[in-house]
């Protein structure tokens, strides 16, 4: 298993965040269990909402966060790719990055650099300096073919 220190660690200060380590579920299952909720950084009734079917179900940018982020530790990476991708539709930022980074690692599926590159400039669009980092350390190692390609993946993942 790669290590990839950037999401590692923005993946779990957000878990920490959110309280939350929700018990994965297939991914085209759309009920998740929550027995599995570290609340201690909440106010009871805080952790009781963020806890909540309801709330993850307002939430599915969080919800499939939080279950890729599970599958990540699990070792189930083509699973976690998956849930990244779903919260990325959600603008989820982190998810966008994390998605990324996969990509750019050959983590959970084929290793494609300009993907993750489209996929970094996407979570950077807000301006999070980690993340424009990122994307400019992967511009700088891409090839002139991987360029035009990033530029034209992004347009369409953009357009998604």
């Amino acid at each position: 298993m790669t290590h990839w220190p950037l999401f590692a660690s923005l993946l779990a200060a957000s878990a920490v965040a959110q309280g939350s380590h929700p018990q994965p579920s297939p991914p085209g299952d759309d009920h998740v269990a929550h027995s599995g909720y570290d609340v201690r950084a909440f106010k009871p009734v805080d952790s009781d909402i963020i806890g909540s079917d309801g709330f993850l179900a307002a939430h599915p940018d969080q919800r499939f966060r939080l279950l890729g982020m599970e599958a990540r530790r699990g070792g189930r990476e083509e699973e976690a790719r998956e849930y990244f991708r779903r919260a990325a539709r959600y603008a989820d930022k982190l998810s966008q990055g994390a998605l990324g980074e996969m990509y750019w690692l050959g983590e959970g599926g084929g290793q494609d650099r300009a993907l993750a590159y489209a996929w970094m400039d996407l979570a950077a669009e807000r301006g999070a300096r980690i993340l424009l980092a990122h994307r400019e350390r992967y511009w700088l190692q891409l090839s002139e073919d991987e360029r035009s390609r990033a530029i034209a993946e992004g347009e369409r993942i953009y357009t998604e």
